[in-house]
């Protein structure tokens, strides 16, 4: 039985109505009692459907901010990558043209280099790519 002495009037529908009686009489109960645990268990959805509509794009924000803090970490350490071994391939391809190795050897060798390096630097930029374009079509949910 409510608490509460508040009374109001309302008409619902017929179809409603005859829920309301049916499971007030298989429960055994007032139909007052379950017309008010009806509209109990209504505004409690209520309210916490209208609490999703506050924290749903908060959440989708927060979601947005780390995605992109995350890819440009990634790109960060990618450029790092790159410019370390940009650095290796000079340091070692001025250690074998100091060592006396033949200038067209160390040519070769350092142009077989920045071909690996441009193909292993591109497959993650690749994969980079399919992240930002699913994140994107998430965020469009």
């Amino acid at each position: 039985m409510p608490d509460s002495k508040d009374r109001f009037t309302v008409y619902p529908p017929l179809e409603l109505m005859q829920v309301l009686r049916s499971v007030a009489g298989s429960e055994q109960r007032s139909l007052n009692d379950v017309a008010c645990e009806f509209l109990e268990l209504g505004a409690r959805q209520h309210i916490d459907s209208a609490g999703m509509t506050i924290l749903l794009p908060e959440l989708e924000l927060m979601f947005k901010t780390e995605l992109a803090k995350a890819v440009e970490r990634m790109v960060r350490l990618n450029v790092r990558g790159t410019l370390e071994a940009m650095t290796n391939r000079r340091i070692l391809t001025n250690f074998m043209h100091k060592s006396g190795i033949d200038r067209k050897i160390v040519a070769e060798i350092n142009e077989a280099s920045y071909q690996a390096s441009l193909r292993s630097l591109k497959t993650p930029l690749e994969d980079l790519r399919e992240i930002i374009d699913a994140a994107e079509r998430l965020s469009h949910l």
